[in-house]
């Protein structure tokens, strides 16, 4: 299942959405100020709230305010 997420630091959220499933996620990334963090709690807020394990997250684009990942889902 491929994935893409949306990080927008300015409004401290991601949008994780599923492409194999018309539906969508948003989560807080809490106090989070890099990325390697936000991909972090990303991971562990989707594993354990949905039950999907995203793998191999890549920045497809960045922008100013935020980024876009895409990623498989197991």
């Amino acid at each position: 299942m491929n994935t893409v997420i949306v990080i927008s630091w300015w409004a401290r959220t991601a949008v994780v959405f599923f492409t194999d499933i018309d539906d969508f996620y948003m989560l807080d990334i809490g106090k989070n100020r890099s990325l390697r963090g936000a991909k972090s709690h990303i991971r562990s807020e989707v594993s354990s709230k949905h039950g999907v394990i995203l793998s191999y997250m890549r920045i497809v684009k960045g922008y100013t305010s935020g980024y876009v990942f895409a990623c498989q889902a197991c």
